[in-house]
């Protein structure tokens, strides 16, 4: 019940909420912004057609923490805090911001709710207890999201949904539209790129 009111939560704040914008919307990319008092809040929907792949083998990329560099261009590391249990981990992702912006720190719970041949859920959210914080980084202390992973024949539909406040309310709207825009694309190419 819990998972399923999770899972709720999450799919209200990315699909329903009147106060995004869509600022970019193409076959596989919806990206919306919501400006509300001094945060910038974004939220982003991609979904890929992965071909010649099984579910799992993608899973397994998705908690191997260093796979997810290769198909986010803005990350320039990543590593793993802890973890609690095969489903369960703690991962750090660090995001380049063009100059003069200081670099975003990510630190989410990969959490495995849902698992099965034919089908993966894994929420996604920030969670930085016991860790001090690093001047060179601004946190994003706001950051909810999942992938959802389903098997259609010998191919697998990667859904990536996330809300999350990078803390850009001061940079033009323009500029951080072509920032997450160019983003989005980069991560459908690589994903779709990628070998499973």
């Amino acid at each position: 019940a819990a998972a399923s009111r999770a899972k709720q939560i999450v799919a209200s704040e990315i699909i329903h909420d009147e106060l995004y914008e869509e600022v970019f919307s193409s076959e596989n990319i919806k990206l919306h912004i919501a400006n509300k008092n001094d945060q910038r809040l974004i939220r982003s929907n991609i979904h890929v057609l992965v071909t010649n792949a099984q579910v799992g083998v993608i899973k397994d990329n998705i908690l191997e923490v260093n796979a997810l560099k290769g198909w986010f261009s803005e990350v320039s590391a990543a590593k793993l805090i802890d973890r609690e249990s095969t489903s369960k981990q703690r991962i750090q992702l660090i995001t380049d911001m063009p100059f003069p912006l200081a670099d975003r720190e990510t630190t989410m719970i990969q959490d495995v709710q849902e698992s099965s041949v034919d089908y993966v859920r894994i929420s996604l959210s920030a969670n930085y207890d016991g860790l001090a914080e690093n001047d060179r980084y601004v946190r994003i202390d706001q950051y909810n999201g999942e992938w959802r992973l389903t098997q259609k024949g010998a191919d697998v539909l990667v859904e990536f949904n996330a809300v999350y406040d990078p803390k850009v309310a001061s940079i033009p709207q323009p500029m951080v539209v072509n920032n997450l825009k160019s983003a989005a694309l980069d991560f459908v190419r690589n994903l779709s790129a990628a070998s499973f």
